[in-house]
């Protein structure tokens, strides 16, 4: 009897050793990824822009200094700009580095560091701190907003195109691909669209504080919140397509053509919506808030930061492809064009670029919407007696249209709160099969107990 008990114990324990192997094998992360290199610059760098093949990397300090690195990490030239820097762009043909500081002042260089323009903006009644900036991919339109409300577009010659006043802190702006339009998260949750006049046609209510639009100008995604409070909604032909309630949304991305919009969360997820506004995943790491995301134009892989110090790498079915956790809280994340690499800036005045392993890697193919009928609205005007007289028109998910409107759309179209079928029907984790594997670890130990017993 002695024996028989000593020989169970043994091998309780031996299962108990094998559950909990099982266990730390099941949640360890699909893959650690390491830097192809890493730039300690003079100060803590909180802005960050990357070229298409990664050739060019700009890099703004919490100081005022302007870091240019090539794509092996050298360091090809700095400039002091009088203050800290807010934002900085790198030209997709990596041609031209554009800064932007908290004084208002537009900076462009050439690849080689010497100066093309520059332009004060926040001058005048209504100057202020500055507070947002845009530029369109090619570097012919900038944008700037301040905190008392004031937007200015300069063209890529330096010379000011129109400015306006809004009344609203300006959180965050973003333009078509041919800088027509504008598009405005301003303060009081509200956004607002600026022809190339910079005059107000169309205006939401809601939470404001990020925004960004697809080349066309067909979609744009609106979000922001309070603390665990926010919302995010999506607008095809300036209707609403889909709102979300969730976790602040921290930040925003989408594909060039509005294939794919994804939802950086304060409730630790990452949410991928398609063009139609379908919530088609959403993923979480560690269950701590998503504060940035990126990713390159045809969405094939999706960089994050989770919480403090996580970088993520998921793919486009939404499944983790690796994870770096660094020493110092992560500040700012862009992605190539291309897709080739990514990089980040952290506290500790790091820069760090990651190469991107497409080979050997098998991507889901995008979930690409056909253009089907959609019905929008494409003017309210109002008579001199008051009433309203609504335009309804249908048109395809490709189609162009006319944007007079000034009132917040009236269409909308309630998302599940779990995602709609499909490639995956669940939401992927890093440890997704830690409990299948512990299940059939103990159903096997108990069974050669058994057996021995």
């Amino acid at each position: 009897m002695n024996m028989i008990h000593g020989s169970f114990f043994s091998q309780s324990r031996l299962c108990f050793g094998f559950c909990l192997l099982v266990f730390f094998v099941g949640v360890l992360p699909v893959a650690a990824m390491e830097p192809a290199w890493t730039y300690q610059a003079e100060e803590q760098v909180q802005t960050i822009a990357i070229s298409t093949n990664a050739t060019l990397i700009a890099a703004g300090g919490d100081g005022k200094g302007l870091y240019v690195l090539d794509g092996n990490g050298a360091l090809l030239w700095e400039k002091s700009l009088e203050s800290p820097i807010l934002n900085v762009a790198v030209t997709v043909d990596g041609s031209s580095v554009t800064a932007f500081n908290d004084r208002g002042k537009i900076y462009c260089f050439n690849r080689s560091g010497g100066e093309l323009w520059s332009y004060q903006t926040n001058v005048g009644t209504f100057s202020g701190k500055s507070t947002s900036f845009y530029q369109t991919p090619d570097g012919s339109f900038t944008v700037t907003g301040n905190e008392y409300g004031m937007v200015y577009k300069v063209n890529k010659s330096g010379q000011l195109v129109w400015e306006t006043f809004l009344g609203r802190k300006i959180h965050d702006l973003a333009m078509t691909g041919d800088g027509n339009w504008t598009l405005t998260g301003e303060d009081g949750g509200r956004a607002e669209l600026l022809d190339s006049g910079g005059n107000i046609t169309w205006t939401a209510d809601g939470f404001a504080n990020h925004v960004v639009m697809t080349r066309d100008g067909g979609i744009f995604v609106i979000g922001g919140g309070e603390a665990s409070l926010g919302e995010c909604a999506i607008y095809r032909d300036e209707m609403r397509a889909a709102f979300r309630k969730m976790g602040n949304a921290n930040d925003l991305a989408i594909t060039p053509r509005g294939t794919v919009t994804v939802i950086a969360s304060e409730d630790g997820n990452l949410y991928r919506y398609d063009r139609e506004g379908r919530s088609i995943w959403n993923f979480s790491f560690d269950g701590k808030p998503m504060q940035k995301v990126a990713m390159p134009s045809d969405a094939s892989w999706i960089a994050a930061i989770s919480g403090d110090s996580n970088m993520i790498l998921v793919k486009n079915d939404g499944s983790l492809a690796g994870s770096l956790v660094t020493k110092s809280p992560l500040l700012d994340l862009a992605f190539t064009p291309d897709g080739s690499a990514f990089v980040a800036s952290s506290r500790n005045r790091n820069i760090y670029l990651l190469r991107v392993p497409l080979t050997g890697q098998a991507l889901v193919p995008l979930v690409t919407a056909s253009a089907s009928p959609s019905v929008s609205m494409s003017a309210i005007t109002t008579t001199p007696a008051g009433n309203s007289s609504v335009a309804v028109t249908t048109q395809t998910a490709n189609a162009t249209h006319a944007r007079t409107t000034v009132q917040t759309p009236l269409m909308t179209a309630s998302l599940p709160t779990t995602p709609v079928p499909a490639t995956p029907t669940t939401t992927p984790t890093a440890g997704s099969f830690t409990v299948p594997l512990l299940v059939t670890a103990g159903c096997a130990c108990a069974y050669v107990i058994r057996r021995r017993v």
